[in-house]
């Protein structure tokens, strides 16, 4: 269970994980959205905004892994509208990877 002090560090490194992606930094998101799985390694949507940050530098393997992960914890978690998303990056994902090979 999370500490309130580990739940805000996770809240704060997402936001700025966010922000760095919406002003053109996604590396920088990607280490940011790192810091926070360090305090909130279960929360589905830190891997779901990852995968899109790693998807813009070029990390098509590592995209995939996170929206795989994403998608898991969606299922576990019971929330099937997100797991739907996910499952449908997923396999869109998955398709580029085919086509680059």
């Amino acid at each position: 269970m999370q500490t309130k002090l580990e739940l805000g560090n996770a809240v704060a490194f997402f936001d700025k994980g966010v922000e760095q992606f919406r002003t053109g930094d996604p590396a920088g998101a990607i280490f940011s959205f790192n810091r926070a799985l360090q305090f909130a390694p279960d929360n589905a949507n830190i891997y779901g905004y990852r995968c899109v940050a790693r998807h813009r530098v070029g990390d098509l393997a590592g995209a995939i892994a996170d929206c795989q992960h994403a998608s898991s914890l969606y299922l576990e978690q019971g929330n099937d509208r997100e797991y739907q998303y996910a499952i449908e990056i997923l396999d869109k994902l998955q398709d580029l990877s085919t086509l680059a090979a």
